[in-house]
């Protein structure tokens, strides 16, 4: 599983020295299995691909195949199954 704290909110300061910085208020961790992990990658490259920034055909895009989604989705759910019983 792999996880990641949404954003709240962030605010640009200025210090009385005139540095900024932004200061970050971020939520509680939210997990996500490898399967989740695996379609919200497909959906970024098929993103991608349907914006035009990319060719379906360029080397590193393969994965966007339909062969090749189902070659994650199953190796996805192999590793969650595995954690599960670890």
């Amino acid at each position: 599983m792999q996880g990641y704290r949404p954003l709240v909110s962030s605010v640009e300061k200025t210090g009385a020295d005139g540095k900024k910085s932004v200061e970050t208020v971020v939520g509680d961790y939210t997990w996500m299995t490898y399967s989740q992990i695996a379609e919200k990658v497909t959906h970024f490259g098929s993103g991608v691909v349907h914006l035009g920034l990319v060719s379906p055909n360029m080397e590193g895009v393969r994965s966007f195949t339909p062969r090749a989604r189902a070659h994650t989705r199953t190796l996805a759910r192999s590793l969650d199954a595995t954690l599960a019983t670890t």
